[in-house]
């Protein structure tokens, strides 16, 4: 994570394999991502599952919420291609610190587990604490993250700019601010970087696009296109 410029897949390489799947993972470290994004909830039984919606119908032939189900009746959905929603632990072990990962903790209660399982890969399998990102839209999420993990990196994820995120970002010492593209203007990254904080911008596939991104001084992007950035 110390290059100026870091490609990140969003939900792995999600253009060409079904998104938070361990196909989609693999195929975002092939195509060269310097870090892979995917999502986590609480299932039922007590396990961090990578999965973006709080309802598996998206994503999956099934139906209900994640934090309703156990993680068996999880594992027999197909996620795409055949595919089943992976464990955080999964990934991680999939992975194997080829390059860094940033968990973005969607659900509610997720900071904990995560915090815990995370800990068990630097102590146990050689991951360097750097190799991790936790983020979130939930400063809850984020605090908890902090007070039980207390030099973790952390991101603020926003999709409109209010005046005090400031306030928090500072409080919080966190890494990065991850904006949505659709927000992202000079003054924005400017803001961010006097903060002494690094922007990475979600989601942005446009090559066009990526270029500005890049023209305006962002430290990462999110794509669906890993090989794009």
């Amino acid at each position: 994570m110390s290059r100026a410029f870091i490609k990140i897949g969003h939900r792995g390489a999600s253009a060409y394999e079904p998104e938070n799947t361990l196909p989609a993972f693999s195929k975002a470290i092939e195509l060269g991502a310097d870090m892979i994004e995917l999502d986590v909830h609480l299932c039922r039984s007590g396990e961090l599952v990578v999965i973006h919606d709080e309802n598996v119908e998206r994503t999956t032939n099934g139906s209900g919420l994640v934090p309703d189900m156990i993680l068996e009746a999880l594992k027999k959905l197909d996620a795409g291609k055949g595919e089943s929603i992976p464990l955080l632990s999964e990934v991680i072990d999939l992975i194997d610190k080829r390059c860094a990962l940033n968990i973005e903790l969607k659900g509610k209660g997720t900071a904990l587990p995560a915090v815990r399982i995370v800990s068990a890969a630097i102590k146990e399998k050689g991951w360097l604490k750097d190799d991790f990102l936790f983020s979130s839209f939930s400063r809850e999420e984020l605090i908890a993250s902090r007070e039980a993990f207390s030099d973790i990196k952390l991101g603020l994820n926003i999709a409109e700019v209010a005046d005090e995120f400031s306030s928090f970002a500072n409080d919080l010492s966190l890494f990065s601010i991850h904006p949505d593209a659709h927000i992202v203007t000079k003054e924005l990254v400017g803001r961010i970087h006097k903060l002494g904080m690094k922007v990475f911008v979600w989601t942005v596939d446009d090559p066009r696009q990526i270029a500005w991104m890049k023209k305006l001084g962002v430290e990462g992007i999110f794509s669906n296109y890993p090989d794009r950035l």
